[in-house]
This record gives structure tokens, sequence and C-alpha cells, in this order.
């Protein structure tokens, strides 16, 4: 009897157990969505005017209070422009906006950003998310449906004091939606959510902002259906800083059905790389302007990008359509160890691109 080597066997064993066939990392993740109670607040009932001329800051703040302390549920917003600044976001609550709805910074009175003794480590803006249209830490169960959310008077830069630089800042939170909303101008940041899980962006829209969605050490996240033009730096970007005080990852990113326009990077990893990048996966994405590079990856602070998928990415007018680069900024509180030389390898599985399959895997290692 003919015998089979003992190297077949152990292959054949190893496809038994892990299937012939790969999971397609292009496919809908479906993870889970935030649910709510039954209570339901109108910002009106609060003394919101929604007038675009009074700031209804203490209205809408006391109608979140009012749904979380009941068990959660809705928060309504009916027609009309309301004012403010720094909504504090809570746990297991909705903010339902009516089709005339619009939600829009303030010209003042924004919370000053919180002391952060990392900040050293990256951007003033990256550092701090107090000063903001809207903010929350450690919540779950939280949705914005409908309406306007825009930025007003929120700045494009950094700037300390009585203004804000983000529209929506989230840290260390959990089961978020953001669906069917426009953002007709943001500020430095439309977007800026640390350490979030279970996220879901579908059907958003962003006409004009510096940055558009920042994703830092974010994990389960599912963006489609989005269209975002008009940024003047990064239109979506995925990133890992320091500003938590440790090194955390990001993983399992999906987005798909998407369209999107900028004067820097449309598709875009790092440059703030402190933690590391695993299965992160794009189809189905039209880039009609990237002045900088359509697919961007930087890992400058250590972090190992691996496990990246693009299919059927098409782009117009890019100074760049692809732009890979290892740095040695380090701009992280981990302990280097070693020398702080560094390879990069890329190996895409064929050659082809445009309106094609790619993956490949981007991965520095650290040198002697």
């Amino acid at each position: 009897m003919k015998r089979i080597p003992a190297f077949a066997v152990c292959a054949v064993a190893f496809l038994l157990a892990r299937g012939t066939e790969p999971s397609d990392p292009c496919a809908p993740p479906n993870f889970p969505l935030p649910r709510f109670g039954t209570a339901t607040t109108n910002v009106r009932d609060f003394g919101a005017t929604g007038d675009g001329i009074t700031n209804d800051t203490v209205a809408i703040n006391e109608a979140i209070e009012k749904c979380n302390a009941t068990g959660g549920g809705d928060v309504i917003f009916p027609a009309g422009t309301y004012l403010a600044a720094s909504i504090h976001l809570k746990s297991n609550v909705r903010f339902l906006l009516d089709t005339d709805a619009v939600i829009t910074g303030a010209q003042s009175g924004y919370d000053s950003p919180e002391p952060n003794p990392f900040d050293k480590y990256q951007d003033f803006g990256h550092s701090h998310f107090h000063n903001a249209l809207m903010w929350g830490d450690r919540i779950e169960n939280f949705a914005i449906v409908g309406g306007r959310v825009n930025g007003g008077h929120i700045v494009d830069g950094d700037r300390a004091g009585n203004i804000g630089d983000k529209v929506i800042a989230l840290e260390n939170s959990r089961d978020l939606l953001f669906q069917n909303v426009t953002h007709e101008n943001g500020g430095h940041f439309v977007y800026l959510l640390n350490n979030c899980e279970n996220v879901t962006v579908a059907n958003v829209i962003i006409k004009k902002s510096r940055d558009g969605v920042n994703l830092v050490s974010c994990r389960n996240v599912q963006v489609h259906g989005c269209n975002f033009t008009g940024c003047g730096d990064d239109t979506l970007a995925l990133k890992s800083d320091y500003a938590l005080g440790r090194k955390i990852d990001s993983e399992n990113i999906y987005v798909w059905n998407c369209h999107l326009e900028t004067a820097c990077n449309a598709l875009q990893i790092g440059a703030e790389t402190v933690g590391n990048f695993r299965n992160v996966n794009f189809w189905n994405i039209r880039i009609g302007r990237a002045w900088k590079a359509a697919i961007g990856a930087t890992s400058a602070d250590g972090a190992i990008i691996d496990g990246v998928t693009y299919r059927n990415i098409t782009i117009k007018d890019a100074a760049c359509p692809i732009l890979l680069r290892v740095t040695g900024k380090l701009r992280s509180g981990e302990p280097r160890v070693g020398s702080q030389s560094w390879q990069c390898s890329w190996a895409p599985a064929s050659l082809g691109f445009l309106h094609s399959s790619r993956k490949g895997t981007y991965v520095p290692r650290r040198g002697h």
C-alpha cells in the first residue's frame, strides 16, 4: 500500500478543521445595534426653543437626564434649529430628529478641554473630548437618527477656551448608532471616537469639515451607505493614539458602499498608530477626489497593520492612488525595546486594483 506523507495528512486535517473555504472578508458583519427603552422626552417640554437664536444646551441636557433616569428611550427634536454647546450624552438614549430639525454649535459656552496627562503623545484635538458640540464617556446604547447635526461655530483647528473643535466626541463607549444624519459642516472632526466598540455609521452625509470620521482604537465597526465630501483632511481615518494612556488595538472594521472626496487622504490608516490594526475591510468604495492619497497606510508609532482587504475601489482625481509608509515618530508612552529601524512588507494577492480585488498585509518589523 502506498504511504501518504505525514505532512499531507497534517495538511488535510488542518483544512478539515478550519474549513476549505475562508469566510469572505467583504461581507457585512451585522454587528449588534443598540437597544432602547420606552421612555420618551421632548426637548421642547424642557424649554428648548429651536429658534436658532437661544442657546438650548440646558434644556437638551435636562431632557437627556430625564430619559436616562427613567430607563432610557427617545429624546425627540421637533423641527427647528437648536443652538447648543457641550451636550452631555448619556447611556440608553436615542436622539430622534425631525427631518427639519437641526442641532448646531453655538458661538460659546463649551466645556473646557479636560486635563490629560498623556496629551504630549498626540495633538490637542485628539487629546481632549469635552470641548465638543456633544460628548460622552463610558456610555452604552446611544444613537442619533435623522435630521442635521452641524458644527456651526465649531472651529476646524485646535483651540482651548470657550469654543469647541469637535462635533461628536465619544470615548470608552459601546453600542453606538449614527443613521440617516446629515452634517452640513463640521470642525476639526465631525466624529472622534476613541476606544469604542460595536459602532454603526449608516447612510450618513458629511458635506464639509476638516476631518470627517476618526475611528481611534475602535473595534467591531461597520460604516456603509455614506457620502463624505468637502473634507480638508482625512475623510475616513483609522488611528490608535495614546490619549487614553495605554496601547489599544483596532480590529474588525468594515466599510462598504461609500463615496469619499477629500483634499487630503480618503481611506487612511494612521498616522497615529500606537496600537495594532487587524481585520480591516473596504469594498465597493468610490473615491471621487483625493489630493494626497486615495488609500494610505502609515505606521509611525510602532503598530503592526495586518489583514487589510480592499475590493472594488474606484479612484478618480487622486494625487497618489496608494501611499504606504513606515516612520519612527513613536509618539507613545509604551516602553521602547530594541533599535528604531523598521522594515515594511506589502504582499498583494494580485496586481489589479481598480474594480478588482486586492488583499495584503502591511507589517512593520523591528530590526536589530
